[in-house]
């Protein structure tokens, strides 16, 4: 092996290094740029979640307060035991919620990330539909109790009108049901009720996931010297690396 040869062999090998490094480089930005255009779009779902913990906190006080003080009355009691459950459960989903929020890692490889989404994805599911089929109801002892802080009892003076309330929160869960079924088949419809339910920072979130996610598997498909149907060669792949001069010499030899 002549002077030459050797480095040129040299040179190959300074190639080959220099392509490791701009790998990991690559990898390297890619888990950066992950952490910059997700986390700050995980954060407004996150403030959201301890507004409603607060919220369900000061409410569920509120109720338990108010049923403890009429247990002789089994109208205000059941109104109060309600709403103290409707307040209990904002505080779980809430804190369940941020629970999860705060396990993902943007750290882990995508797919771990993806799962973590994916989890807090299907519990927001069932937490928006609890919330939209309660709400269907919650809103009668709402009224009910709000009536009473004021000094009219409805239950004793209007009780026709607090069953017909029942009866219109009957009927807004059969629209509910009604604008699930159809979701299924509008895909315009649906994409409102997921942003409704998942949060438009979650859908940011797994969008810009998906994205870099698929960019990573372009940059694991390139460079693609595959053109004759044979496998690449790593020799090809050296020689892309050295100067146009100097590969014109390798080939022609």
């Amino acid at each position: 092996m002549t002077a030459t040869e050797n480095m040129e062999l040299d040179q190959l090998k300074q190639a080959w290094q220099r392509l490791d490094r701009r790998l990991e480089q690559q990898q390297a930005l890619n888990l950066r740029l992950l952490s910059e255009r997700l986390a700050p779009r995980l954060r407004p779902p996150s403030w959201g979640q301890w507004l409603q913990l607060a919220s369900g906190v000061m409410l569920a006080v509120l109720a338990g307060s108010f049923w403890w003080r009429h247990l002789g009355q089994p109208h205000l009691l059941l109104d109060g035991l309600l709403l103290h459950l409707y307040a209990i459960s904002f505080i779980v989903f809430a804190a369940r919620d941020l629970g999860l929020i705060s396990r993902i890692d943007y750290a882990e490889p995508v797919l771990g990330i993806q799962a973590r989404l994916a989890e807090l994805e299907a519990w927001r599911r069932r937490a928006g539909a609890w919330f939209a089929a309660a709400g269907c109801i919650m809103w009668v002892p709402m009224t009910v109790l709000a009536f009473y802080a004021v000094g009219a009892d409805l239950w004793l003076n209007a009780p026709a009108v607090v069953w017909s309330f029942y009866a219109s929160g009957l009927a807004c869960l059969a629209v509910l049901w009604g604008i699930v079924r159809l979701s299924r088949r509008l895909p315009g419809l649906r994409h409102v009720v997921e942003r409704s339910v998942l949060g438009a920072g979650l859908l940011r979130a797994r969008a810009a996931l998906e994205e870099i996610r698929a960019r990573r598997e372009e940059e694991r498909a390139l460079p693609d010297l595959n053109v004759l149907g044979k496998p690449p060669d790593r020799r090809d792949f050296l020689l892309s690396a050295l100067p146009p001069q100097r590969m014109a010499q390798r080939l022609r030899r």
